[in-house]
């Protein structure tokens, strides 16, 4: 029996993804960058980081609580696939 290479929830042979290339140049430019969460340098709260940066001015993101940082990160992960890494050990401040 022959599959449907075009059904639904597959992508269409040679189709391009939304940012215009193929699918592995996609996979291989995601695994590059990485989510970092750390403690917030000058306050008591938890900064989100892209690395390498994407944006050079965006310098991250600020959150009070640790769980509000890992919310923000698994959504990025969820996104784009980025690997998630917690330089906090899970810690709560």
């Amino acid at each position: 029996m022959l599959q449907n290479r075009n059904a639904p929830g597959r992508k269409a042979e040679g189709a391009l993804n939304h940012c215009g290339g193929d699918e592995s140049a996609y996979s291989t430019a995601a695994s590059a960058q990485t989510i970092e969460i750390t403690f917030e340098a000058f306050g008591c709260g938890f900064d989100v980081v892209v690395k390498p940066q994407i944006v050079p001015d965006n310098q991250g993101w600020e959150f009070r609580e640790h769980a509000q940082a890992m919310a923000f990160a698994q959504s990025l992960h969820q996104q784009h696939g980025w690997a998630i890494v917690d330089r906090t050990g899970g810690a709560h401040a």
